[in-house]
């Protein structure tokens, strides 16, 4: 069996989509094709559902995943081990990303990255998503976690990496905190607590509230989330944040967190421009990324809210 293979495997169950998954592995959908059917002959199950829009992995796919993680993170780990090995000099990676690293895991990934691979090191800068992709495109990074906003941008290759939800967070007296579920509608005379203007969270919570119908009453913005969440364990009002982001604080605040209905999401890609030859370094911390997907993945919500 071709190892190689498996961990093709893996990346399409994570994205289900043939497109995105060749990008990730720097092949054809056509080679990646032929490849996971190869796999299924070898195997002698069919590992994917292929009747529907988006790829689904049948119950003998599921069954085989995890054990195809476990096989292609141990390939990561002594190709790693190998490489580093033999490696006489440092190389380096400038790599952007979206401010919440810890919440999503992003730093996890860099650790993980950094202690599998001691020849190389990565320089990471934090920026809002639109000044990350002005520094893709201006070579400033090779690499950036993106949050997207549904513009279509097709000079960026985008490798899926997690989706989060719009949540409401709420303080310890407030009226919504028992709540299994919040509609827009409930919050149009809360004092809400948001993102800067000019981030893409604060566009999209400025819209979305628009879309339900009335003009936010927004009392408070700010670039760290943890004044935020202070703000609210007090009941200066109700947030409007990422499941994630406030699901991190959830445990040393006093806060609720509880999902938008019906959901509203967003999508953190890692990105790179289409058409630029990545360097080893940055191929490397692809398949890093990849075999991290299971632990990054966004928790699933049961619209029953942290409190």
């Amino acid at each position: 069996m071709n190892i190689d293979y498996l961990k093709e495997f893996v990346i399409l169950a994570d994205t289900g989509n043939f497109s995105r998954a060749a990008d990730a592995l720097f092949v054809s959908q056509g080679t990646l094709s032929k490849h996971i059917q190869a796999l299924e002959r070898e195997l002698d199950v069919s590992l994917f559902h292929r009747t529907t829009r988006r790829l689904e992995l049948t119950e003998d796919g599921q069954t085989f995943l995890s054990y195809a993680r476990q096989i292609s993170r141990l390939q990561y780990e002594y190709q790693s081990a190998l490489y580093h090995s033999r490696q006489k000099k440092q190389s380096s990676l400038t790599l952007g990303s979206i401010p919440v690293m810890a919440q999503y895991g992003i730093t996890d990934i860099i650790l993980l990255f950094g202690r599998s691979n001691p020849s190389f090191r990565v320089q990471v800068m934090e920026e809002e998503s639109t000044a990350l992709k002005r520094m893709l495109r201006e070579g400033k990074c090779e690499l950036a976690f993106i949050r997207e906003d549904g513009a279509d941008e097709s000079d960026f290759v985008h490798i899926p990496y997690v989706v989060d939800t719009l949540a409401a967070v709420c303080g310890p007296g407030s009226r919504l905190n028992h709540s299994d579920g919040i509609r827009l509608q409930e919050l149009k005379k809360e004092k809400l607590l948001l993102l800067k203007e000019g981030t893409l969270l604060y566009t999209l919570c400025m819209q979305a509230c628009c879309d339900a119908g009335f003009v936010p009453s927004v009392s408070y913005t700010s670039h760290r989330i943890e004044n935020i969440i202070d703000l609210v364990s007090k009941d200066m009002g109700t947030a409007l944040l990422m499941y994630r982001q406030a699901a991190y604080y959830a445990g040393n605040a006093h806060i609720s967190v509880i999902p938008v209905l019906p959901p509203i999401e967003t999508r953190i890609d890692l990105c790179y421009c289409k058409g630029h030859t990545l360097s080893p370094i940055a191929k490397h911390f692809v398949s890093c990324v990849s075999i991290c997907q299971e632990k990054s993945a966004a928790p699933s919500v049961n619209h029953e809210g942290i409190h």
